[in-house]
């Protein structure tokens, strides 16, 4: 019996440069994955609580390191630029940041 193949959806492959260049240009933010750019959608309370204490345990334990969290307004980017999410914590170790960023 034959069964009928149902095309996939075909999405558009963008390079990583014209997502930094959506992403300078939009009031919202946006996730990179392999050309594919995706919309963020909002968290819902429990989302912010449990990120916010994850966010404060991380930053407890790395109290005494040249560590910092960051939160997710802080973009992230795979070495090879293939990939930028925004996770809900982060953390960045050994790294300077000019005064005016800290």
């Amino acid at each position: 019996m034959d069964v009928p193949s149902s095309a996939a959806p075909i999405f558009p492959v963008h390079s990583f440069e014209t997502y930094l260049d959506l992403e300078t240009r939009s009031s919202g933010k946006h996730e990179f994955y392999h050309g594919q750019i995706t919309a963020m959608a909002g968290g819902t309370n429990l989302h912010n609580i449990i990120a916010s204490a994850a966010s404060f345990h991380l930053s407890s334990l790395l109290r005494k390191r040249n560590c910092y969290v960051l939160n997710s307004d802080a973009r992230v980017e795979t070495p090879k630029s293939t990939a930028s999410f925004y996770p809900d914590a982060s953390v960045h170790c050994n790294q300077f940041l000019p005064p005016a960023e800290l």
